[in-house]
């Protein structure tokens, strides 16, 4: 936010004077430098333009404070973070907030036509505090379409749907979507392609690269199910769908009349422009809520794209895509890596069928990184090994360790790190 502003805009204002209703911003803003005294201080600040002041708050703050910073009275359900770097925070929802949340995830799924009538084969948990499974469901209903639940692990259920119900539209992880289907062709039981969805919403995964170009595990799902339109959303546990894709595939919307997202120098603080990446910081704009986000940082890393008109007409800020977490960031012989973009480089080389990172702290306490690859068919391991090397040379300061992998020692690895998490998310980033 910059400039001065005469006015603040309402739905901030009335934000920071619930925050300040609650006990823990309120002797945060007193405590920390910002000496704010009075809910009229807070107008001024807004006015003055300098809501960035305003500290950051973290997931430690909710392990730490929960009893101060979440309301429970009229909660209807409670949602959990993923668990991926450290405890999962249970979070509130209250009855107003879910709704906002499923009005969110409905804007997603318009995008590729779910409407009255439409059959959709939903493949998202709603089990264990997971926060889109239920969400999404309940945003598919709204619009009038059937919700057909199946566990992603019960393949011959899901063809035995997909073979009586005919479903036209998939929900579901891509990288789950490839398992499934690469299973099915090696045991003859993937059924012909016009007997399967042909729109997909893909979830909890990464879908396009900052060439805004599709993920390769899009593009696998595409040649496999045959997938002719998609959208993906981003967002998280603690305040819903943040943004989504529409069908121009011009990076993420921003839902920006529910909340207002920030991208901030992880180093400095300082607001980034286009092209800059940095932490995306949520404050609510909606209310009320469980968990009322005031500059709440999601530890995520993207960058604004432009601030252009979309080819849809839409005029709202778009967002890149994720390209790594400040909490996975690593620091190797002095230089920073993220180990998503490492990812992204051996995805896209399409020289691996499946990798991932292993991480683990020296004697001394440096970080030390290991790219685990399985080839891919018909690609020789000592070759590959090579030319991943000359690959990632070309992106990355800094070269980790590659290492072969068996698929079913990766797997074992990825079972591990599930037990430690809500058993959502493929993990990509393994404690070794």
């Amino acid at each position: 936010m910059t400039g001065t502003h005469d006015e603040p805009i309402p739905a901030l204002l009335a934000t920071l004077q619930a925050g300040w209703s609650n006990p823990f911003y309120r002797r945060l803003w007193q405590g920390q430098g910002q000496g704010l005294g009075s809910p009229r201080e807070l107008e001024q600040l807004l006015c003055e333009a300098r809501f960035g002041e305003l500290p950051i708050v973290r997931k430690d703050d909710l392990k730490r404070h929960a009893d101060e910073i979440m309301c429970w009275d009229g909660a209807v359900d409670v949602v959990s973070s993923s668990g991926t770097t450290g405890r999962p925070v249970d979070i509130p929802l209250l009855a107003a907030e879910e709704q906002n949340r499923v009005d969110r995830v409905r804007r997603t799924i318009r995008e590729i036509g779910v409407g009255p009538n439409g059959r959709v084969l939903d493949l998202l948990s709603l089990n264990d505090m997971f926060a889109l499974g239920p969400q999404m469901w309940l945003a598919i209903k709204a619009e009038g379409a059937m919700a057909i639940r199946c566990q992603a692990a019960r393949l011959q259920r899901i063809l035995d749907v997909v073979h009586y119900l005919k479903p036209g539209f998939v929900v579901g992880n891509p990288h789950v979507l490839v398992a499934m289907a690469e299973d099915a062709i090696a045991n003859g039981l993937w059924p012909d392609r016009a007997l399967l969805p042909r729109a997909a919403v893909f979830a909890v995964a990464a879908t396009f690269q900052s060439d805004l170009l599709p993920a390769p595990v899009v593009q696998r799902v595409q040649e496999l199910w045959g997938i002719e339109t998609y959208t993906s959303q981003y967002g998280c546990s603690e305040a819903g769908t943040l943004a989504y894709e529409c069908g121009h595939h011009r990076g993420y919307h921003i839902n920006d009349g529910d909340n207002l997202i920030e991208l901030i120098d992880p180093d400095t603080g300082a607001a980034c422009g286009p092209g800059q990446a940095g932490e995306v910081v949520i404050t609510a704009l909606a209310l009320p809520r469980g968990f009322l986000p005031i500059r709440y940082g999601t530890n995520d890393i993207a960058a604004w794209i432009d601030h252009r008109a979309c080819d849809c007409g839409r005029t709202s800020s778009r967002l890149g895509p994720v390209i790594g977490r400040r909490d996975h960031q690593l620091k190797i012989k002095g230089q920073t890596l993220f180990p998503e973009l490492l990812l992204q480089v051996v995805d896209e080389s399409r020289l691996a069928r499946h990798c991932a990172i292993g991480v683990r702290k020296t004697e001394l306490g440096a970080d030390e990184a290991t790219i685990l690859v399985v080839p891919a068919e018909g690609v020789d391991g000592g070759d590959l090994v090579h030319r991943l090397e000359a690959i990632l040379t070309r992106h990355v300061p800094v070269l980790p360790r590659l290492s072969l992998i068996e698929e079913s020692q990766l797997r074992a690895l990825e079972e591990r790190e599930l037990q430690r998490t809500n058993g959502v998310k493929v993990p990509r980033v393994l404690a070794l």
